[in-house]
């Protein structure tokens, strides 16, 4: 749990360095150049821009559950002695969401218009989550067309996400999905990698 919590900080608070150093690899090479081991890294340490700016998605359902998120979204930057009162927090938060709150989420994702910060964080909780709900949407966010190659960075993480879910079957399963119908080789191999690591995992 704790090196989970490093992780996520850690995804969050240097993004600004590697995002440009993603954009200007991506002018000197395509991605279906970089190895498999270039991949890996950009995906381990890429965290997000401006975090801290107001979200721009305001939907019907759980108003205090929009709290909470936003909340946790402002306080990504800052540091915490215990990284388990991080841990429990956002454990707390995936658990105790409903279907408007996963909705809710899935609103933020989906739209283009939302901050790095809300749009990483509707990952990470619908990653924990756990439910076949949340697991159906980071799938199909993944799956779908994208704008820009900034959109990759979230659509790679929501790629580990489903890697983590308990039910491993629906996770290959969608793993094998994505690695089928994604247009992009960087998420075809991300998702055929992460595909592979889950059968030898429970092999």
């Amino acid at each position: 749990m704790r090196s989970k919590v490093y992780y996520f900080l850690g995804l969050l608070s240097v993004i600004c360095f590697l995002t440009m150093d993603y954009f200007l690899n991506q002018k000197m090479m395509s991605l279906k150049t970089y190895s498999t081991q270039k991949k890996t890294v950009v995906l381990n340490t890429l965290p997000l821009p401006n975090p801290i700016q107001k979200s721009v998605i305001s939907v019907p359902g759980n108003l205090q559950f929009e709290t909470d998120f936003k909340n946790e979204v402002a306080q990504i930057d800052q540091i915490e002695n215990d990284p388990e009162v991080i841990e429990n927090r956002l454990q707390s938060l995936a658990r105790q969401m409903e279907l408007s709150d996963r909705l809710y989420l899935k609103s933020i994702l989906n739209n283009h218009k939302s901050t790095d910060g809300d749009r990483a964080m509707a990952i990470e909780l619908l990653a924990r989550n756990q439910t076949a709900e949340s697991a159906e949407i980071l799938k199909n966010f993944t799956t779908a067309e994208y704008q820009n190659e900034h959109e990759l960075i979230f659509k790679a993480q929501a790629i580990e996400g489903l890697a983590g879910f308990q039910d491993q079957n629906t996770a290959l399963n969608y793993l094998n999905e994505i690695s089928q119908k994604s247009k992009n080789q960087f998420l075809k191999d991300h998702a055929q990698k992460a595909e592979n690591s889950l059968k030898n995992l429970i092999q």
